[in-house]
């Protein structure tokens, strides 16, 4: 087997290694630090469809005197009375589904100087039968739904644009708007707050009724749990809320959907909070898409780059200046043979190549001007260089140039060693 396809064999058993440790070993929640109360509403806020963020919320909403809820049916929750201040009835959910008798206590409630905001996605026939003449809402498809509010002091800075989304992708779906014109009754009694910006749809219309109002909405998605996290959906609602009087709040608590998960006992919620990296990367479209053109550009190296281009340059060992070290053998040679008019050849060599290699001067022949030069940048009397010269011209002409004269003279090319610039 080649050094190539051990090395790719390696490389995906590495990736294999690292996706498996992040499945089976997914990351971990730090929740030492959660109270029992925090659990519990982290635990519920796993529906993104519910509505246990708003309920929390209106708790603390200073136009809300009280909040009371009320369970089906509300023929027998719903008090119809005016006691001189409007109350308000709220029902949110993805559809209606209550009884005739349900909706006569509803109308005698507005009918008596009451408010209530219906906000839901399939007004059923039982309901809309009693506000028109077939369905009150039509659709309209697409992957988004932009939504504003038509008086300019409500008008949102951008339009407020909602998404559904499925495993990292938008879900192309219905969005539900009002038809109007399928209303009965005197038109001049309906309102347009907000519309669906795409085509000029509304969305929310403001509906007398008797001495009272109803406020019917047809994208409830916008109060669940997944909108109110984002500030745009939050600012939203908090103007949709701004039209509802102060006074009694009744909840509606028509199918518990904010609570739907912790109400289900076969569903352990720390098994759904967990989630390992790869899972988080690979659950959104844009990390997804990074995280493949990482693993393909890896791969892409390791076919494409992991042969070599050229060959290994060989490391080339500095050049050494072997002549001085024959010199310097020689000379030893000479001088344990005592044959000392060959040593001073080979001196004189070694003393002329240190003034060239310090002082940059060279020459055939020693004159006067070569001496003058040596001792101006040396900063040694002439005269002692001169006096070195000499004895290297007399070492080499006499053959009993004695060991005591070599020890001068090397005392005199020392001094010149220590002393010179």
């Amino acid at each position: 087997m080649s050094n190539k396809a051990k090395i790719l064999i390696l490389a995906a058993l590495v990736a294999l290694l690292m996706v498996g440790f992040n499945f089976l070993y997914p990351k971990e929640i730090d929740d030492s630090n959660i109270s029992e109360s925090e659990r519990a509403l982290y635990e519920k806020l796993i529906n993104k469809d519910g509505l246990h963020l708003l309920e929390e919320l209106l708790k603390e909403y200073p136009r809300i005197d009280t909040l009371e809820f009320i369970q089906d049916e509300i023929d027998t929750t719903l008090p119809t009375t005016f006691d001189g201040k409007s109350s308000v009835y709220l029902l949110i959910d993805a559809d209606i589904n209550v009884s005739p008798e349900a909706v006569d206590t509803l109308l005698q409630f507005v009918k008596n100087g009451n408010v209530a905001l219906v906000a839901v996605s399939d007004f059923n026939s039982v309901f809309s039968n009693r506000f028109a003449y077939s369905s009150m809402v039509s659709q309209r498809f697409n992957d988004e739904v932009s939504v504003d509010f038509t008086h300019p002091s409500m008008s949102l800075y951008l339009p407020y644009l909602y998404s559904d989304y499925e495993e990292g992708f938008k879900i192309y779906r219905s969005w539900n708007y009002f038809s109007l014109s399928n209303f009965v009754g005197d038109q001049n009694q309906l309102a347009v707050i907000g519309t669906e910006t795409y085509g000029d749809q509304p969305v929310f219309v403001k509906m007398r009724y008797g001495t009272g109002y109803f406020y019917f909405h047809s994208l409830p998605e916008f109060f669940y749990n997944a909108s109110l996290f984002n500030e745009d959906g939050f600012n939203y609602v908090q103007r949709v809320f701004s039209h509802l009087p102060q006074g009694k709040y009744y909840w509606h608590q028509h199918t518990n959907r904010w609570d739907e998960y912790a109400n289900n006992k076969e569903t352990n919620p720390d098994e759904i909070i967990k989630e390992s990296p790869i899972q988080y990367i690979l659950k959104d479209r844009s990390l997804r898409h990074a995280y493949l053109i990482l693993v393909v550009g890896l791969l892409v190296y390791v076919l494409f780059k992991i042969k070599r281009r050229q060959a290994i340059i060989p490391t080339v060992e500095p050049n050494t200046n072997s002549s001085l070290e024959f010199v310097e053998n020689v000379s030893l040679l000479y001088l344990k043979q005592e044959k000392h008019y060959k040593f001073i050849k080979h001196y004189q060599q070694s003393f002329l190549h240190f003034i060239k290699n310090k002082y940059y001067l060279s020459t055939a022949k020693v004159d006067s001007i070569f001496l003058e030069s040596v001792a101006q940048k040396s900063g040694i009397e002439k005269k002692r260089i001169e006096e070195i010269f000499q004895e290297f011209k007399r070492a080499k002409k006499s053959y009993s140039f004695s060991s005591e004269e070599l020890i001068e003279l090397h005392k005199k090319i020392e001094y010149f060693y220590k002393n010179c610039k």
